[in-house]
């Protein structure tokens, strides 16, 4: 039966709201507007205490510095600093009178903006103070002088006079100094919650429910009382989810059950009382008037019982509180089970409280989000269901998988019809319509409430990234300092922060091999609270639109503006006031010369979401920018006006090809601390002046590969932090006076393979945490390597060592990663002693060994049993047989990557152990092995790979136990032919698995099938979302109607793998999907013609990069061009970037070669010998270069093929001569 998931908190089914079937009216949604920019205003409000603490020390830092005695402003600035001060003592109360006092609110909009205006002039006169102080001032030059502190006296005087109207309103409304307020209000808490379930069953999350029982099941092993946190966003269901595990039937067995509403108001003392309240008591009363005695009532009450406790709403914070609330309920001797759940919405509650690590509740899944707002939208009583479910699903994904929003959103279509379905559907700001209905939005505000005032300044300011952006942890900090809203020192805390409380999502963004980088994302509707709060301070300018009120918002300091073009003026769209400027979804920008000439604040200016930008001069004159993201810059050479930004502190210039040198003056900018020169491949030296940039902490300088040479100079960047020069493939040496960087942490050195060896004093790097080496050239490691004893990661990948890995891996005992893939250690006397030295990395966490031991001759990886710390062990593609019984000890293993270990014959017994065990990999194992894994481990500890198994007594199979697999994101089902009836596969219900992006689907060849496979894949129709597609010994003749409908049943198809489908004699017609960008076709005997059925349209494969063929002993023909426009033939694949085609004998292309950059060819001479005749009528028709593999395979080499490269084909050449001259290669090689 479904279930659904919904808050009893703040979703009331009387509510008149809910009741409503009329259609929104004009005045309904003025009405709405109005009330949501009221609650705008108010959390608007809560900004106000952050900024004038700031400014206050802006102040307080220019009254010490005694800046102002050029000017002779100091009674001004002690005057103003002494009226904020005296504000800021009330200011709390303020905040909270601001929920109903309009006055109010508009006050602390005043004085907030205010206080930004004082920070901007004294910025502003402490940086001339600067400039002429430096000069020597002779008879003319005090002319602007005096005509700048005339300037300088008129804003001082009007500063002055609007903060007086300010503190004159401020003793009017007589506000309470001092006081704690967390909230905008206190009131009667109508969230508080009960262990009731709802009457209709609940969507969702049965397998969240038995995750969390198993975990209170694992420890009630032992004496202590078991606590799991469960943490999310708010609205995201954690009551709901405990009251489903309190409702459960293994707790109805107990002696006690007890349900605690905790609140924002936490009381020991209330949690006790509430807890003996709900326990009958014989004997009457008991004390509850201290501490000492709730402890003694519970101890005497719950001993030698069987309780579940669930606090719901945990909010405090202070470790001694917790640790007291612990100690509370650590109560009972031997024989008692007290198992308790905690709600919360943060993340450091949750750890602090939890005996266990504590459960993220993750959002709910797109299709079980529209489970939830059909219920409620009464969907089975609509007309057009058809057409309302395509609209409805476009609706869930809206809900981010949030159960309260669904619920909101389902009540709301009850009254709407198709139009009102589409209305919704396609509004920017549907998310407005929860502000009336007092659901979502005011759940996440709680939140927002109990933030300190800088985190809540930091958050807001989030609103300035386009929803769905990933947001680089380093960029987004790097922000918040340039605005002054936080010391650098607390960045990593605050985004910390505010991932804890979900305010901040990971970003699913895949990460490449050495990227360090931390990507974030918000939640739709967390990104809706942040825009809501910053209000008019934040513009959203899409200036294709030409509907922009830029002049109107006086109060405007932070703007985004969206497909720029070079028709309309900035200051047209932008207050003069503005701090942070981010560009989005513009093309290449060329900007005019004054461009920036009115935005004199300007501290942050971001370009990373254009194409590419050509700066103009008058970037030179934005004297307060600290923030400067240029990627893909256009500009030859970095202009020298850049040099006078002396307050520039970031700047990112990846991507920047074009330029061909930094000025040499570079070295002026002694405040930069961030450099980005990632991609920046035209740069062949640095300037002598680089070493000037004493305080420069991020260096980051991969790909720079034309730089051959680095200065001895670097050695004076003693503040650096991070160094990244992978990819300096020019680079040869690595000079000493980096050793002097001993604050050095980071060190990226892959990809430099012309650095042979490393420098001698390299221990010297004593703080140095992370060393990447794969595929670099070093063959040795110096004496003093073993000295870096804070090293916590160490890559080693594609290294052939010739001495010293075991010296240097000998007093790395620190170390807690370490990626040895594909080392090669040539000394037999370090083969010998590599095992007993691992041995003793006992701090590992993760160890891969991938190719590792089979390179180097070994057997024997007992060594393992020692890393009792590991969590992740990579053995693949290792040639071993058996495993060490001792694998069991390793209790906190939870991955285990055996892939391609093609000679394991049995897993031990003793794996069944490793209690922490979460995936086993075990693709390319041999099919005796994953039988023994199943029936060893849990099926879902060998996902993505699921074998299925028939059941010959119940003639069924396995593939059951995969229905609620809904969180999966990549599954592998082989032995297909054991499903036994199509029942089973149609409830698989693939397609309700909206996480799934790679799907494959195996049979094994020749083997007996208990149904049709096209029946069989007919009932399982994957997702929309999916991405990648393997059909592997597939053996019908024909494909069902999703296949051969693919592009509008699989749209989001990047990858498409047919092999071994032995009667397939036509292919699906796949060349309207407008994604895919790799096929491959392997071992299809039967199809024996590649033509413009597969094309199945105009317009073909628009994105089609990687074609690979191989095994086609039949395929005789591929007809390179299709009909297109007005009939016209063009090429089949027109972004065709690689082809390779192997041992496909028969095979000639007609009627000419694809375009295409590389060419890769085994097996296939028909090819070639169609490749010549196409040259012999007409130069080759492909791209200015073209890159030719010929393999050619010989028993005689080692790996059993080599590769060789023939330099590169121009236009020009003769393709013939060329082949010969790669068929002479052959010869030689196999003689």
């Amino acid at each position: 039966m479904l279930q659904t998931l919904w808050s009893t908190k703040l979703l009331n089914p009387a509510a008149p709201w809910l009741c409503s079937r009329a259609p929104f009216s004009q005045r309904h949604h003025s009405r709405k507007s109005q009330s949501s920019a009221a609650m705008a205003e108010i959390l608007a409000g809560l900004l106000t205490s952050a900024v004038v603490s700031i400014v206050k020390d802006k102040l307080a830092a220019a009254i010490a510095e005694q800046a102002n005695l050029l000017w002779n402003f100091g009674d001004g600035l002690e005057d103003m600093n002494s009226v904020l001060e005296a504000i800021s003592a009330a200011l709390q109360d303020a905040e909270r009178r601001s929920a109903k006092e309009k006055l109010v609110q508009l006050w602390l909009k005043r004085l907030k903006h205010a206080a930004l205006d004082i920070a901007d002039m004294l910025e502003d006169y402490q940086d001339s103070s600067n400039r002429l102080t430096a000069k020597k001032l002779g008879v003319l030059s005090c002319l602007p002088v005096a005509h700048k502190k005339i300037v300088v006296a008129t804003r001082m005087k009007s500063m002055r006079e609007k903060l007086r109207k300010i503190n004159k309103d401020f003793r009017d409304f007589k506000f309470s100094e001092g006081g704690i307020c967390t909230s905008i209000e206190q009131h009667d808490d109508d969230r508080e919650t009960s262990s009731r379930l709802p009457e209709e069953p609940i969507i969702g999350r049965n397998r969240e429910k038995q995750e969390i029982i198993n975990l209170l099941s694992a420890g009630t092993n032992n004496d202590e009382t078991g606590i799991v946190s469960i943490h999310g966003l708010g609205g995201m269901g954690k009551s709901t989810l405990a009251q489903l595990i309190y409702n459960d039937a293994q707790f109805k067995k107990y002696d006690h059950r007890i349900w605690v509403y905790v609140s924002r108001d936490f009381s020991l003392k209330k949690i006790g009382s509430s807890i003996i309240s709900l326990i009958p008591i014989e004997g009457g009363q008991q004390n509850r008037d201290t501490l000492e005695a709730i402890n003694l009532c519970l101890d005497n009450l719950l001993r030698g019982k069987k309780v579940l406790i669930v606090l719901d709403d945990l909010w405090e914070e202070k470790d001694t509180e917790l640790g007291k609330l612990r100690s509370m309920l650590q109560v009972g001797k031997k024989g008692t089970t007290i198992d308790v759940i905690v709600t919360t919405r943060k993340e450091d509650i949750a750890r602090k409280v939890s005996t266990c690590t504590p459960y993220k509740l993750q959002p709910l899944n797109d299709y079980t989000c529209w489970e939830i707002i059909k219920r409620y939208s009464r969907f089975e009583d609509q007309h057009y269901q058809e057409r309302l479910e395509k609209i409805g699903l476009d609706i869930a994904k809206k809900c981010g998988g949030v159960a309260l929003a669904a619920q909101a959103l389902g009540y709301m279509l009850q009254s709407k019809d198709l139009s009102g379905w589409t209305e919704i559907n396609d509004s920017d700001t549907w998310n407005e319509s929860f502000e009336d209905n007092g659901v979502v939005l005011p759940s996440l505000k709680l939140s927002y409430e109990r933030m300190q005032p800088q985190l809540r300044i930091c958050f807001s300011y989030c609103a300035i990234f386009p929803k769905g952006h990933n947001i680089a942890e380093d960029d987004l900090i790097h922000q918040w300092i340039a605005l002054g809203f936080i010391k650098p020192s607390k960045g990593k805390e605050y985004t910390r922060q505010l991932l804890g409380m979900s305010f901040l999502q990971v970003s699913k963004l895949p990460k490449t091999s050495g990227d360090r980088i931390e990507r974030y994302t918000m939640h739709d509707l967390v990104h809706d609270l942040a825009t809501l709060i910053m209000g008019d301070e934040l513009i959203v300018s899409n200036v294709a639109s030409k509907n922009n009120k830029a002049h109107s918002q006086k109060y405007c300091r932070y703007a985004s503006v969206t497909k720029y073009d070079h028709t309309t003026r900035l200051s047209n769209v932008l207050p003069s006031k503005v701090r942070a400027l981010h560009f989005s979804d513009s093309g290449k920008l060329d900007l005019s010369c004054g461009a920036f000439w009115f935005a004199k604040c300007l501290r942050i200016l971001d370009f990373s979401g254009c194409s590419g930008i050509l700066l103009p001069a008058s970037i030179g004159q934005l004297k307060q920018l600290t923030y400067l993201s240029a990627p893909r810059m256009q500009n030859e050479v970095l202009p020298e006006f850049m040099t006078e930004l002396s307050k520039l502190q970031y700047l990112n210039l990846n991507g920047s090809s074009h330029i061909s040198a930094l000025p040499e003056s570079m070295g002026k900018l002694w405040c930069l601390k961030y450099l980005g020169l990632s991609g920046c491949s035209g740069i062949s030296k640095l300037p002598g002046s680089f070493g000037d940039l004493k305080c420069m902490m991020h260096l980051d300088m991969s790909g720079c590969s034309r730089i051959r040479e680095l200065p001895n100079s670097l050695g004076n960047l003693t503040n650096l932090h991070h160094l990244d020069l992978s990819k300096c493939s020019a680079v040869k040496e690595i000079p000493e006076s980096l050793c002097g960087l001993t604050d050095l942490q980071y060190l990226n050195l892959s990809f430099c393979r012309y650095i042979t060896r490393l420098p001698e004093a390299t221990g010297s790097l004593v703080n140095l945490q992370y060393l990447n080496m794969s595929y670099c050239g070093v063959r040795g490691f110096p004496e003093s390597f073993k000295r870096l004893c804070n090293l916590l990661h160490l890559d080693l990948i594609q290294c052939y060592i010739e001495k010293g890995l075991v010296a240097a891996l000998h007093g790395l005992t620190a170390l807690q990663y370490l990626d040895v893939s594909h080392v090669r250690c040539t000394k037999n006397l370090e083969k010998k002693d590599l095992p007993v030295t691992m041995r003793n990395l006992t701090n590992l966490k993760v160890l891969k060994l991938e190719s590792f031991l089979s390179w180097n001759g070994f057997q024997d990886i007992n060594f393992i049993s020692t890393l009792t710390n590991l969590e992740h062990l990579d053995l693949s593609w290792n040639q071993f047989e058996y495993l060490p019984e001792s694998i069991g000890n390793l209790k906190r293993l939870h991955t285990l990557n055996l892939q391609n270990c093609r000679t394991l014959k049995s897993l031990p017994q003793s794996i069944g152990c490793a209690t922490g065990l979460k995936s086993v990999l075990l693709y390319g194992c041999s099919h005796k092995l994953m039988d023994q894994a199943s029936s060893l481990l849990h099926y879902s500890l060998t996902l993505p790979i699921f074998k299925v198994r028939a059941d010959d007594v119940s003639a069924h199979s396995n593939l059951h136990v995969l229905e609620g697999e809904n969180a999966v994101g990549e599954l592998h089902i082989v032995s297909l032919e054991n499903v036994r009836l199509l029942e089973e596969a149609r409830r698989l219900n693939l397609l309700t698995k909206q996480n799934l992006l790679s799907l494959k689907l195996v049979w094994t060849l020749d083997a007996h099938r208990h149904l049709d496979d096209e029946d069989l894949v007919g009932q399982l129709v994957p997702p929309m979302i999916l991405k990648d597609l393997c059909l592997s010994g597939y053996s019908s003749p024909s494909f069902p109607s999703w296949l051969m409908g693919i592009s509008h049943h699989l749209p989001n198809l990047t990858s498409i793998i047919l092999i071994d489908l032995p009667t397939c004699s036509n292919l699906p017609p796949i060349g309207q999907l407008p994604y895919l960008e790799s096929l491959r076709l392997s071992h299809l005997p039967k199809v024996s013609k590649i033509d413009g059925g597969i094309c199945s349209g105009k317009g073909a494969f628009p994105r089609l990069a990687k074609f690979t063929v191989t095994l086609m002993d039949g395929l005789e023909e591929w007809n390179t061009t299709c009909p297109g426009e007005d009939g016209v033939e063009e090429f089949m694949f027109p972004m065709l970037d690689v082809l390779e085609v192997y041992d496909c004998p028969k095979l000639k292309l007609k009627p000419c070669p694809p375009k295409c950059r590389e060419f890769i060819i085994s097996g296939s001479d028909q090819v070639l010998s169609s490749l010549e005749e196409f040259q012999a009528v007409s130069p080759f028709p492909g791209p200015p270069e073209v890159g030719l593999h010929l393999l050619f395979k010989s028993n005689e080499l080692a790996g059993g093929h080599t590769a060789t490269l023939l330099p590169s084909v121009t236009r020009a050449e003769k393709l013939s001569q060329h082949i010969s001259t790669a068929r002479m290669a052959e010869r030689h090689l196999l003689s």
